[in-house]
């Protein structure tokens, strides 16, 4: 018989068991993620790039609700036409953000990959040390959210990223004043960069995670002021809210004489529908940059050609004043049957215009009756247009 040394079976369960914990044991709550980076950004820098609860859809939607707090009156719009079009609508909301938040998630993505790699060759995960560097988003929510409180109440200080550093408020005198852009970045980004160089300065050693009564005390600043900034939008908004809210179905067209494209007189589209042969009009608004549009066109000239006899006029509505050149060069392209005329009065605005194409069918009375946002195709809109003239019999 082999002689047992003693305490052998505790060091073969000590050999046996595992050599490292989850690293889910030591994952901060949602609170000590959003508020530390807040508080205490070096620290939790540290320990988010440990946790594998954290995602960088967290800062992102954070941001996001921000921005289309700070663009109250087109996320209203956007939010009204859901029921009407709801992909498209939730589409743009989402090019609002990415519109508005270019500049801010280029450089925080340059920065997540840069520090990522950094990270890397320093011994940390490349995944979780990116995204780590995508919570600097929460800070400069922050000051975008206190920025936009301010411009409401009337104190509209330019240098906070409330108007993104690629924005008008950069420009004086026609030209980009470089002091004012220098500024505008080291307010908007120089805090995240400050946070980041100490971090990678500290990667050999172990920091502590982000103290919680801290943390959780940076959460409760951020969410009080997300939250006054989504009041202060929404009274804005409410106050407005007829003169915002976007005409749909129901609704009646608005009348309004503007200028023909070719620059022969002005016409009121609501007009033609006082002819006596006249059942149904169809306005479809254009731009010769959407591709869609020079799609739609030639089909809706189609449509209106086959259809003129029956009652049905079709009016298009260009939204290029300022480009009037390339607009008559796309409608002398396509040739389409019918007249455009030029929004110069601001129909589109009346109507909460928020893509193109867009396409209105309006029936005798002048109500509208169904609206299409983005490209519908020919055969549904002929479809809605025999059964208004089958009504209008």
């Amino acid at each position: 018989m082999r002689y047992r040394y003693p305490h052998e079976d505790a060091v073969n369960a000590t050999l046996d068991a595992p050599t490292t914990l989850p690293r889910q044991a030591n994952a901060l709550g949602l609170a000590e993620r959003l508020g530390g980076i807040l508080v205490q950004p070096v620290r939790s820098l540290r320990a988010i790039a440990g946790d594998d609860t954290a995602h960088p859809a967290e800062p992102f939607l954070v941001y996001a609700s921000v921005v289309l707090a700070l663009h109250a009156a087109e996320s209203y719009r956007l939010l009204a036409l859901v029921g009407d079009a709801p992909v498209i609508a939730l589409r743009r909301l989402v090019d609002v953000v990415l519109r508005a938040g270019r500049t801010d998630l280029v450089v925080v993505v340059v920065a997540a990959i840069v520090v990522g790699g950094i990270g890397r060759l320093r011994g940390q995960r490349f995944l979780g040390t990116a995204i780590a560097t995508t919570y600097l988003l929460v800070p400069l929510t922050l000051m975008k959210a206190i920025g936009g409180i301010l411009a409401v109440a009337g104190l509209d200080l330019w240098a906070l990223p409330h108007n993104a550093v690629d924005s008008m408020v950069v420009v004086k005198n026609g030209r980009v004043d470089m002091v004012r852009f220098g500024v505008k970045c080291a307010v908007a980004y120089g805090p995240g960069l400050g946070a980041l160089v100490a971090w990678l300065v500290t990667l050999p050693r172990a920091l502590d995670p982000p103290r919680a009564v801290g943390a959780r005390a940076g959460a409760a600043l951020l969410v009080a002021t997300v939250g006054i900034l989504m009041v202060v939008a929404g009274v804005d908004v409410t106050r407005r809210s007829e003169a915002l809210r976007p005409r749909h179905a129901g609704d009646a067209f608005p009348s309004m004489s503007l200028p023909l494209l070719d620059g022969k007189g002005r016409l009121d589209a609501v007009s033609r529908l006082d002819a006596a042969d006249t059942k149904v009009l169809i306005v479809d608004f254009w731009a010769s940059w959407c591709g869609p549009c020079k799609r739609s066109l030639p089909e809706l000239s189609s449509l209106a050609a086959a259809y003129q006899d029956k009652g049905l006029v079709v009016v298009g509505v260009n939204r290029e004043p300022s480009d009037l050149k390339a607009a008559r060069a796309t409608w002398h392209t396509l040739a389409p049957s019918f007249d455009s005329v030029v929004d110069t009065g601001g129909l589109g605005e009346r109507l909460g215009l928020t893509s193109l194409p867009s396409t209105y069918l309006v029936d005798h009375r002048g109500q509208i009756r169904h609206l299409h946002l983005g490209y519908t195709a020919i055969d549904v809109i002929r479809a809605e247009v025999d059964a208004v003239l089958a009504e209008a019999r």
